[in-house]
């Protein structure tokens, strides 16, 4: 068959260290780690639940994070309990930036906090047909279903065969909003790297949180940040970068912590890029139907969510697929979200920090970029 549909396996620095013999690139034809494509599922030799151990993150790593050349020594550095720590942290975020959505449904009205916990029991439980052409109703359920306490058995049950046109019709959007607020966190709290703290950064650390904040809001309005305020959030972080590099009365542990603070920042801009893609997608004609755990995969491994449906075909396709996954939420007994607003206190989470602490700045820095084209099968 078909390599890209087969062999197609998108390796994450994370995903990549996973494997005792780790390299720092991607693996041949993208096969050996990651997820793998079209068409494998339960009945294909490879466990849902074992593809899904490798997905979270895995097609936005691949794009995104340092085009596979990372130092060997730093890929082996890696560990399953780092990866763990990092797919649940993405997976906090993602959920809090639903809560956060919630909460700006709920300012319309006078009681806020009752608004908010009925807004987020309908959307979930008892949604309007609305809510699920918006796509809000297919989101709430995948959020559920992608919880680490549940992943691997949702994966394993949602063996539900969907047609290859239909998937290909859905209209899927890069989910940033999770990214953005990870990066208002960090850049919010109150408590960072002792240097920072040196009043040479003092205006730029002002710049830098307005300019996460203002990421944070076009996210949520329009669903994506403007190129143009991107772009000023990384001419930002280098200023910080240079004027980091002139402190020579900090000390030598001082700085490394600085660093991989800094670095945080940096690689999870580069996320806020979506990767391409779209060549992932076009793989599934070679199959006539995919069972739902390898869409659940698909849209994991890209961190994508559904955007609204704006065709009837589109509207059709979403009232199916919301009792797939609601069927399927009721079947894995997810633990329900957290209700009321999201904790207005930052987290102090430095689970990003830790990830790309031990990258180099050339691994972090600067816009990202598609993986190379994955060899076709003679």
């Amino acid at each position: 068959m078909n390599r890209l549909v087969r062999q197609v396996a998108l390796a994450i620095v994370a995903c990549i260290a996973l494997i005792p013999s780790a390299r720092a690139q991607y693996p041949p034809g993208y096969g050996g780690a990651g997820w793998h494509g079209w068409g494998g599922g339960s009945n294909g030799g490879r466990t849902a639940a074992g593809m899904g151990a490798f997905a979270a993150g895995a097609g936005r790593g691949a794009a995104n994070l340092g085009q596979g050349q990372m130092e060997n020594s730093q890929a082996r550095a890696q560990n399953a309990q780092t990866i763990q720590g990092i797919n649940e942290y993405n997976y906090q975020c993602n959920q809090r930036n639903i809560q956060h959505y919630y909460t700006r449904m709920a300012e319309k009205q006078a009681d806020n906090v009752n608004a908010l916990n009925e807004i987020q029991d309908r959307i979930l439980n008892h949604p309007l047909e609305g809510d699920i052409f918006s796509g809000d109703a297919l989101n709430a359920q995948y959020i559920q279903l992608v919880n680490p306490q549940v992943y691997g058995k949702a994966l394993d049950l949602a063996q539900k065969p969907l047609r290859s046109d239909m998937i290909k019709s859905l209209p899927f959007e890069y989910a940033v909003g999770g990214i953005t607020y990870s990066l208002a966190e960090l850049t919010s709290r109150d408590k960072v790297p002792d240097v920072f703290e040196d009043p040479a950064f003092d205006a730029q650390r002002k710049s830098v949180r307005a300019i996460a904040q203002q990421l944070r809001d076009e996210s949520t309005v329009q669903r994506k940040p403007s190129q143009a305020t991107i772009r000023q959030f990384r001419q930002a972080l280098d200023g910080v970068k240079a004027t980091l590099e002139t402190r020579s009365n900090a000390t030598a542990s001082q700085k490394l912590e600085a660093e991989r603070y800094l670095k945080a920042l940096y690689g999870l801009t580069k996320l806020i890029d979506s990767p391409v893609y779209d060549i992932y997608l076009a793989g599934v004609d070679a199959e006539p139907t995919v069972p739902l755990c390898e869409v659940i995969t698909f849209m994991h491994a890209f961190n994508l969510q559904f955007g609204p449906a704006k065709t009837p075909d589109q509207r059709e396709y979403y009232s199916q697929l919301y009792s797939a996954l609601a069927s399927l939420r009721q079947q894995v007994n997810a633990p329900p979200p957290p209700s009321g607003p999201p904790p207005s206190q930052p987290m102090n989470d430095n689970r990003a920090a830790n990830f790309y602490g031990g990258m180099s700045y050339q691994h972090v820095m600067g816009p990202g970029g598609a993986p190379p084209q994955p060899a076709r099968a003679n």
